[in-house]
């Protein structure tokens, strides 16, 4: 029976190794990314440019027109879960990129029903908790938009996808396992195929919360800049998604 001497760092040190990993594969997955073909590095630049737009609206760059900000707050929290979903994925945490992904996928299919029903943002506004569950949890939200003969952004069987892999846990669980041998890794480690579904996952998921914020009062002359750039995104994101991981592992 072989021993080990190998010990791990305790106390704050251990969060010093993390991070000391973590920053080396922050760096490798930007390093990577301009080889990743053709679509994963434009998927990553119009994500750059989307994202640009919706943070100066959620920060009132152009101007405050005051109030309560009820729309720059919600496009605020587009922006930082899709910034911290970004950092996540880029570090090498790619089931907790999803994870978040998903909460966008949320927001995507809340905001593409405002869009289609301007008249339900007051009532969603003014509801408390109970009634809004009742009637805009995510379920009730897809069924609602289905029954509008609307194709809800982010459908059932993706949502269940990226909830399988980010949120909850399954007895087949295997973390971070983006690789040819599908095994299980503890993040911080780069694995081409988890960075390219991720970020595929989140630019499909921003430039649907985008387009649908863009019809919000506050847009007014930027809204067509807006919808211009979540439409150019949309159009360069890869065919590597969750998807095509899940179908290719089952296959396999």
């Amino acid at each position: 029976m072989s021993t080990s001497n190998k010990t791990l760092p305790r106390g704050a040190a251990f969060f010093d190794t993390v991070a000391t990993v973590e920053t080396q594969c922050f760096a490798e997955s930007i390093g990577e990314i301009p080889k990743l073909g053709l679509s994963t590095p434009a998927c990553f630049d119009c994500l750059g440019d989307v994202l640009s737009l919706l943070y100066a609206e959620a920060a009132c760059f152009h101007g405050c027109s005051g109030g309560d900000h009820f729309y720059q707050r919600i496009t605020a929290r587009i922006v930082t879960h899709s910034l911290s979903s970004l950092r996540l994925a880029l570090s090498g945490y790619y089931d907790e990129s999803f994870a978040l992904t998903r909460n966008l996928g949320e927001m995507a299919n809340l905001l593409f029903l405002f869009a289609a029903r301007p008249d339900l943002v007051e009532t969603w506004r003014s509801a408390d908790d109970a009634a809004r569950w009742k009637e805009f949890r995510p379920a009730k939200v897809r069924r609602t938009l289905e029954g509008m003969s609307l194709r809800p952004p982010v459908d059932e069987s993706r949502y269940s996808l990226l909830c399988e892999v980010g949120v909850h846990l399954v007895p087949s669980v295997s973390p971070q396992s983006f690789n040819e041998h599908g095994r299980s890794t503890l993040g911080a480690r780069f694995q081409y195929e988890g960075l390219m579904c991720a970020l595929n996952e989140l630019a499909t998921a921003v430039a649907e919360c985008a387009g649908c914020v863009s019809v919000f009062p506050h847009f007014e002359s930027r809204r067509e800049s807006l919808q211009a750039a979540a439409q150019t995104l949309l159009n360069v994101v890869g065919q590597l998604d969750l998807k095509v991981a899940h179908d290719s592992r089952n296959d396999t």
